[in-house]
């Protein structure tokens, strides 16, 4: 087992349906995309999940050209 500290977050939502029709919608582009709840009800949905801040910075340049913003973050 490894630990993956790094990955994109794509974005913050204010409800669980919200946040996996986004994760859904990623998925169906080929990226790979899920979301995990918050403690205040909110939804955050990432892409990736890597060893290295380099691998998580090759996910973000994938996802710039698809047109996805997203910020490199240790979870």
């Amino acid at each position: 087992v490894k630990e993956t500290k790094y990955s994109n977050l794509i974005g913050t939502f204010g409800s669980k349906q919200a946040g996996e029709e986004k994760a859904l919608a990623l998925a169906k582009m080929g990226l790979s995309a899920y979301w995990i709840p918050t403690a205040d009800g909110q939804v955050r949905v990432y892409s990736g999940a890597f060893i290295t801040k380099d691998g998580a910075e090759k996910n973000q340049a994938e996802l710039n050209s698809k047109g996805i913003k997203s910020e490199i973050v240790e979870r």
